[in-house]
């Protein structure tokens, strides 16, 4: 598994009301799975505690 973080696009965070991204870092065989869980989720990334438009992906290097 790869690691990739996921950025969401910048917005108003509820929790501190501060203007900021939401980065997580996520494990996918490839970035076609991250790309398909995307897509398969509505362009949206749903996490345990999140859900996000993501904006950008990079892989982590190890």
């Amino acid at each position: 598994m790869t690691r990739y973080r996921i950025f969401s696009e910048p917005g108003i965070l509820k929790e501190s009301g501060s203007f900021a991204s939401v980065v997580i870092t996520a494990s996918f065989p490839d970035v076609k799975d991250v790309l398909e869980y995307i897509s398969v989720n509505h362009g949206w990334y749903v996490g345990n505690d999140v859900a996000f438009k993501p904006t950008y992906i990079e892989k982590v290097d190890d």
